[in-house]
């Protein structure tokens, strides 16, 4: 804590001779939540979440990004280390970029479902609707990147801290280490990505392929498979196998009002397709979908209805949202969410959080 705290003080201070190369921008938000334990009694919650990015806008060619994200309710919310967000320099040679630092590199397609994210993983369930990005993990990495043309171009990655490690060393194990590459080409319009990662932490081979098109709708596919480097067996193969799609489309009326709906789908072909007597994590459910519509009359409302479903077991979680610009970037938001299922399901009702509202105030400047 004390460590991002000196970062800001150095940054903010760096801030006052370089603001005309230097864009900030803030988060703070509050939220109030009403919701009701694993007894079924009503709770209380306050969450506040500050966000602080520093972007360096002076070079063209040279971007450098440092982002400060917490959590807080009644204490701080996650390892103190993670306050860290981002930290990169991306530098563009001209045909071949760098990218040094803790950031996010996004493979394969899919917004919340992707099977081609073989670097963070996108194939659990989301448990909290409520969040504007669903999916932003960040990692240590060497990213490198040769363009071949205008949408063709090859990537190589070099990932040295595993999550698997123990936490707090100064150095990483030999056997920890993940590094893969992927190739992006155009054809006819049709986005052709497949690439590999290795990692060494798990001892897993991983490629996989993603294609990415229009047809009145966008639409994604993506496939990989987790191969074993050791110890190989037909069952550790199969559990790897997964795949996911998605729809996406913006409808745009007049007068300005946006309609968004999106569909994704996780599955796993060798996965539960029956609902077990006794659920386990490593068994994992054979398809899962996400659905989600949002609908903005103008710039300063918009409504959104999220849900996470898991067929197999009939159970799911919904979140009906809101958001309503009030004055000069404070926004009004407010979340009613549910769940529905049996307690062995994946997700069920009389268990914390099956029903919540939440109301708070978000500003960004």
């Amino acid at each position: 804590m004390k460590y991002a705290a000196c970062l800001t003080l150095f940054l903010l201070a760096a801030a006052g001779s370089l603001s005309a190369d230097l864009e900030t921008s803030v988060e703070a938000m509050g939220l109030a939540t009403v919701t009701r334990n694993d007894a079924g009694d009503p709770v209380f919650g306050l969450l506040a979440k500050g966000d602080l990015t520093f972007t360096a806008v002076a070079n063209p060619n040279v971007k450098a990004v440092t982002e400060l994200l917490g959590y807080w309710s009644g204490s701080l919310l996650g390892d103190p280390a993670d306050i860290l967000k981002r930290l990169y320099v991306k530098v563009d040679f001209g045909g071949f970029t760098a990218l040094v630092g803790k950031g996010r590199v996004t493979w394969g397609e899919g917004l919340v479902f992707n099977a081609g994210d073989v670097v963070f993983g996108s194939l659990t369930p989301v448990t909290d609707l409520t969040r504007s990005q669903l999916r932003d993990q960040t990692d240590w990495l060497a990213d490198l990147t040769l363009y071949l043309g205008p949408l063709t171009y090859i990537e190589g990655l070099f990932l040295p801290y595993s999550p698997l490690a123990a936490a707090g060393l100064p150095y990483t194990d030999v056997y920890h280490l993940r590094g893969g590459g992927r190739f992006v080409t155009d054809l006819g319009g049709l986005k052709i990505e497949a690439g590999y990662l290795f990692k060494a932490d798990e001892a897993v081979h991983q490629p996989y392929l993603s294609l990415h098109g229009s047809l009145f709708f966008d639409f994604d596919l993506s496939a990989s498979v987790k191969i074993p480097a050791v110890a190989y067996t037909e069952d550790k193969l199969k559990q790897g196998a997964a795949l996911s799609a998605g729809l996406f489309r913006m409808f745009r009326f007049e007068g300005g009002a946006v309609l968004t709906v999106r569909l994704e789908a996780a599955v796993r072909p060798f996965g539960l397709w029956e609902k077990p007597a006794v659920p386990s994590p490593d068994d994992p459910y054979g398809l899962l979908l996400y659905p989600e519509i949002t609908y903005a009359p103008g710039e300063d409302f918009s409504v959104q209805l999220r849900a996470m479903i898991n067929p197999v077991d009939g159970s799911g979680m919904g979140s009906a949202g809101l958001s309503f610009g009030i004055y000069q970037g404070f926004t009004l938001v407010g979340f009613l969410s549910a769940m529905w299922g049996d307690g062995g399901d994946l997700f069920g009702f009389g268990r914390m959080g099956d029903l919540a509202l939440s109301v708070g105030l978000d500003f960004i400047y």
